[in-house]
């Protein structure tokens, strides 16, 4: 979804959704960076799920970044955004904790370049921990890394303690 050249002839509801257009490139990834502002097929991969019933907590009525309109909208707070890692590193995670592949982050703020997060450091913490290694730096969740933020500090494998806002972001494949 989102880097697909014929998806208005391939999903039936597309015509009907604002967000989901063709994709002008369709060379097998998003032109988004991970974590940076919604936009392009970032914003497409999203319409085209709601055009094809697979999601909801959106409309998809605009291309305009807006929580539960052009993204969907997390029941925590904030929303999501889809990017992939081979276009670049916007969510300030280490650009070493990226593997070559799309991620869904979750933040709350659509507009900025890695954004402000939804969840404290210690619940991307548990999060981390029941699905991927704990570690905000590595595996399949990734965090924001800086000092005053998530980790304890930069560049390191713990989460902090601050009770900081963390942008969380999840490899999909």
């Amino acid at each position: 979804p989102g880097d697909m050249g014929n998806a208005t002839t391939r999903i039936g509801n597309c015509g009907s959704v604002t967000a989901c257009t063709d994709s002008a490139t369709s060379n097998g990834r998003l032109n988004v960076n991970v974590g940076a502002a919604a936009s392009g097929e970032g914003i497409n991969f999203f319409g085209q799920l709601v055009a094809a019933d697979l999601i909801g907590g959106m409309d998809g009525s605009s291309v305009a970044p807006q929580l539960g309109v052009s993204n969907p909208t997390a029941p925590i707070g904030g929303g999501f955004l889809a990017g992939d890692n081979r276009t670049g590193d916007s969510t300030g995670a280490l650009a070493s904790a990226l593997r070559p592949s799309p991620y869904i982050t979750l933040t709350s703020d659509l507009n900025t370049v890695g954004g402000v997060g939804t969840v404290t450091d210690l619940q991307a913490a548990t999060i981390d921990r029941r699905i991927d290694d704990g570690n905000p730096n590595a595996g399949m969740l990734i965090s924001n890394n800086t000092a005053t933020e998530c980790v304890a500090a930069a560049n390191a494998q713990t989460y902090s303690a601050a009770n900081s806002l963390c942008v969380i972001s999840y490899r999909m494949q």
